[in-house]
């Protein structure tokens, strides 16, 4: 864990990426994506049979296993750290845009109240 290393090591941190990190990186990213596409719903998922939905790769370990035999280890690893990033990004700008839209905010107290004022929604 880099938190625990001492200082002088965090200078790398501060460097450019080379050439070779920059397209590992890209290449993760392509694999994220393709998997999303393959494995995820999309924008698409409101508008697909809930029996068609049960047919698709609804199994974790499933997919993992799949995964397993289509790329190697590093680059499940790779996968893997993109999408931790991707949910922490996202978690994160939920976290800070909730209040905003919470119906107990102080900005929908002018509006004459139905159960969920005009322009409140649940985001999580």
């Amino acid at each position: 864990n880099l938190a625990k290393e001492p200082e002088a090591s965090h200078t790398k941190l501060d460097e450019p990426l080379s050439e070779s990190e920059e397209l590992r990186i890209i290449r993760a990213l392509y694999r994220f994506h393709i998997c999303c596409n393959v494995f995820g719903l999309g924008p698409y998922k409101d508008h697909i049979d809930c029996d068609y939905q049960q047919n698709l790769f609804a199994d974790p370990l499933e997919i993992l296993q799949f995964l397993e035999d289509l790329y190697d280890p590093w680059e499940l690893e790779e996968l893997h750290c993109i999408n931790i990033f991707a949910e922490e990004k996202c978690t994160e700008i939920i976290e800070s845009i909730v209040w905003d839209f919470n119906e107990y905010n102080p900005k929908f107290d002018r509006q004459a109240r139905p159960y969920t004022p005009e322009g409140a929604i649940d985001i999580r």
